[in-house]
Order: C-alpha cells, then sequence, then structure tokens
C-alpha cells in the first residue's frame, strides 16, 4: 500500500521531502495523502496537488476516514 515513507524530524520543508518521493518513485502529488500535525506543512505541501490531512496526536480511524474521503473527492 505504500510505495515511500519518509518519516523523521527534520528541518527540511516537507515539499523537499515529497520532491524526493516524487522523484524516486514517479507517483504524481495527486496520488499522495498526507498526514501531518503542523498546519504549515499541511498548506505548503496543499499547495503541490498532495491531499493533506492536519491531525492532532497522530494518526488515528477518525483521519484517516477523512484523508479517504478528500482523496476520493480529488
Amino acid at each position: 500500500m505504500f510505495v515511500a515513507q519518509e518519516i523523521f524530524r527534520s528541518w527540511t520543508h516537507k515539499t523537499n521531502h515529497f520532491q524526493r518521493i516524487h522523484t524516486r518513485t514517479g507517483v504524481p502529488f495527486n496520488s499522495i495523502l498526507f498526514f501531518d500535525e503542523e498546519n504549515r506543512n499541511v498548506q505548503a505541501v496543499s499547495k503541490m496537488g498532495i491531499t493533506s490531512i492536519l491531525v492532532f496526536n497522530g494518526v488515528n480511524v477518525a483521519a484517516l476516514r477523512q484523508g479517504l474521503t478528500n482523496y476520493a473527492e480529488m
């Protein structure tokens, strides 16, 4: 289900992470679902065409459902 993962704390902007994932995998931005607890990251990658969900205290079933619903509407 997951083609690539980049999970680590970094001061590098999230758009850089997704550019690397795209370059490495060829997966288009509009085929990516992203969860993050920082609104600035969600806003930045949303502008790239990535379905982005703001979460609090990690990803739970409700956040996953919201993400899948938003992704399906794209």
